[in-house]
């Protein structure tokens, strides 16, 4: 990656944006391009519009589906006609998310395209590059979602409210060396994605085949699997705190992060009624298992979740814990949960309704090998998202610094990753 070094000597000036080099200039976004939204065709999807093969259709969801900085493809085309009733933008115009939860993410298009209402565009920009500019934006979208445009419903980030963004601009030469740095800060993180991207994509392929029988290990492809459900192997636990822990080992459990402290705001009155959780059992809330919020609590001591939630133990002498935390995130366990529960709008998934899904078992030796091949796997992603999110922190502290001037580019240095 390129690192800048430090000038030797500095000039700086106060100003409206803080302590800036003598050489950088202070002006609006507003001053230095032409902020224009972008506009759909109505009424939205209809068919002499949208659907077609003719024009590319930038949508927010284009813009956020990628942390690159261009954008090439999109996932959907306007007909000829909905051409006509959208704002057409070219190669190398600079765009920015303005509407909703996914507001103030920046992208450079690469292709001839129209853009809908929620994108802003930078046309005309002078004095400026478009790399640079890309850079300031995204070091400001989470000022653009927490102060500039908050809102519990549809925030809204309005061409004029772009426009009065101040800016501290360095000469073109000293933002190319910027953007470079930069650029080189992104591709290894690009690189890193694509690698965990790759891991993943391991797993998921071995674990399929492991849980399938279609790969065996050595000393166990003469014993076979046995047909069982789940309530044959595993039993709910309605077993009750009554005073036993206290509420800072109460656990909320999510789909993303898995058993994580509740949140104060969202506790109930009293603890009595909660349930221990043991180490290596498993909770979920009724009306969320069809999304995924599962999981096994790992943790040395004992722990509660709500009274409302479902907790329920393997049977350790026939089904292995790890592996079962494995076979839940398998096709197999999610077509079950997707099929069955009790209620049309809210479905509720109880123990004895998860209870009838039906498994087969490798035996219990088997399972622990094949979840211990499977928990490698896990951990080897685990250290890349770590190094990855290290990675991404420093990037976002040397953008903050070159972006203010804080720190110089006099040369760059050549570094090995």
């Amino acid at each position: 990656m390129l690192t800048p070094s430090l000038s030797s000597s500095r000039k700086t000036k106060n100003t409206l944006v803080g302590e800036i080099p003598v050489e950088w200039m202070v002006t609006r976004l507003g001053k230095i391009a032409r902020i224009v939204r972008g506009s759909s065709p109505r009424p939205a999807g209809s068919s002499l519009y949208f659907n077609g093969s003719y024009l590319p259709w930038i949508t927010v969801g284009d813009v956020t589906s990628s942390s690159t900085m261009y954008l090439a493809t999109t996932a959907s085309f306007l007909t000829e006609e909905g051409a006509k009733h959208t704002r057409i933008i070219g190669p190398g115009t600079l765009i920015l998310t303005n509407s909703g939860a996914t507001l103030g993410v920046p992208k450079i298009i690469r292709i001839r395209a129209g853009a809908n209402d929620g994108i802003a565009a930078f046309l005309d920009l002078d004095g400026a590059k478009n790399e640079f500019i890309y850079y300031f934006l995204q070091s400001k979208t989470r000022y653009f979602r927490e102060v500039l445009a908050p809102g519990i419903g549809q925030p809204n980030l309005n061409t004029d409210l772009i426009g009065q963004i101040t800016i501290a601009l360095p000469p073109t030469d000293e933002q190319a060396k910027i953007v470079e740095i930069l650029e080189s800060w992104d591709r290894a993180i690009e690189r890193l994605e694509n690698l965990i991207a790759a891991k993943k994509q391991l797993k998921h392929g071995l674990m399929q085949q492991l849980l399938a029988a279609k790969k065996r290990f050595g000393g166990f492809k003469n014993r076979s699997w046995r047909a069982c459900t789940l309530g044959d192997v595993g039993s709910e636990s309605n077993l009750r705190n009554n005073g036993k822990l206290s509420r800072d080992v109460l656990l909320a459990v999510t789909k993303a992060e898995g058993m994580v402290p509740m949140r104060e705001r969202v506790q109930g009155e009293g603890v009595e009624r909660c349930k221990i959780v043991r180490k290596g059992w498993f909770a979920y809330n009724p009306m969320r298992l069809n999304i995924g919020s599962i999981a096994r609590w790992d943790g040395p001591q004992e722990a509660m979740v709500s009274g409302d939630y479902v907790v329920f133990r393997c049977h350790e002498d026939k089904l292995d814990p790890a592996f079962l935390d494995h076979y839940r995130r398998s096709y197999r366990w999610r077509r079950f949960v997707e099929t069955t529960g009790i209620g049309s709008v809210r479905v509720r998934i109880w123990f004895s309704d998860l209870g009838r899904m039906r498994l087969r078992l490798p035996p219990i030796e088997e399972q622990r090998r094949i979840a211990e091949v499977l928990d490698s796997c896990d951990h080897e992603i685990s250290i890349l998202a770590k190094q990855l999110q290290m990675l991404q922190l420093q990037k976002k502290g040397l953008m903050q610094k070159l972006l203010t001037g804080k720190v110089r580019v006099t040369h760059l240095l050549t570094e090995s990753t």
